[in-house]
């Protein structure tokens, strides 16, 4: 025989800081809207820009203990052929200290040759930011050569669907 148990509200016994979740369980999600970003953003930077703040994701971890998933997608094109890179990376960013996610190769995490052609870079980022403060994550592109345009996200001309780029932050309890 199964047994429903309805309630409104959990609170812990002395504060809500003492409600466990087991480990894995998704205690929240951020998303940026599919819309609002305004279309696509270029660099021909050899040193990493920030993409836009309508492109930031900001989330406040319940608990400190707690793993952050970054998932998302980018729609984007490398002008500029063979041995042309654009390359994207992630900042955490927390009351003004910001720290580059990608590698210190200055390769950020991850990269699209330049064929002209439109195409899909994914993140599945797996952050340890130890902070119960309010986190905004940014992308940062630059190309790989400082003449070549890198674009990031939709445009008429793209082919694609703008809801394919997106950036979503899941707080994972541990």
């Amino acid at each position: 025989m199964g047994s429903t148990l309805t309630v409104d509200n959990i609170v812990g016994a002395t504060t809500a800081a003492n409600v466990k979740f087991p480990s894995g369980t998704t205690v929240q999600a951020q998303s940026l809207p599919n819309s609002g970003r305004g279309g696509f953003v270029y660099t021909t930077s050899s040193s990493f820009a920030h993409v836009g703040a309508n492109w930031d994701l900001t989330i406040t971890p319940k608990f400190a203990s707690s793993k952050i998933l970054l998932l998302g997608n980018f729609v984007c094109i490398m002008n500029g052929g063979t041995n042309k890179y654009g390359y994207l990376t992630v900042y955490r960013s927390v009351g003004g200290s910001a720290t580059d996610l990608g590698d210190i190769s200055n390769s950020g995490l991850m990269a699209v040759e330049g064929e002209g052609r439109w195409t899909n870079m994914a993140i599945q980022y797996l952050d340890s930011p130890n902070t119960t403060s309010a986190i905004t994550y940014k992308p940062y592109y630059r190309s790989s050569d400082g003449s070549n345009e890198f674009y990031i996200g939709w445009s008429s001309n793209s082919g694609m669907a703008h809801n394919l780029t997106f950036l979503t932050a899941l707080e994972i309890a541990q």
